[in-house]
């Protein structure tokens, strides 16, 4: 099994991973290898009101003050966190 960390500002669309893990795995020793997706929100900083807030979209407002300066810190990544074989 693989175990795949997709972050809220990546860009990356879980139908279009699926799509092609099972198409590379075809025919290889990890066809029908079970795939799990978790999304983790992205993390700000609000300018605002000086907080760090989780953020699951662009363009997004400060969801404690509604601010709309906010400076990305983490959230734009495709992390594989584990992959099991046996």
């Amino acid at each position: 099994a693989v175990w795949l960390e997709i972050c809220a500002l990546s860009c990356v669309e879980e139908s279009a991973v699926r799509f092609s893990f099972e198409i590379v795995c075809h025919g290889t020793v990890a066809q029908g290898c079970d795939l799990h997706i978790v999304y983790k929100p992205a993390q700000a900083w609000c300018w605002d009101c000086s907080q760090v807030v989780e953020i699951h979209q662009h363009d997004a407002q400060c969801p404690l003050c509604h601010g709309e300066r906010l400076r990305v810190d983490t959230g734009d990544s495709l992390i594989v966190k584990s992959i099991e074989v046996e």
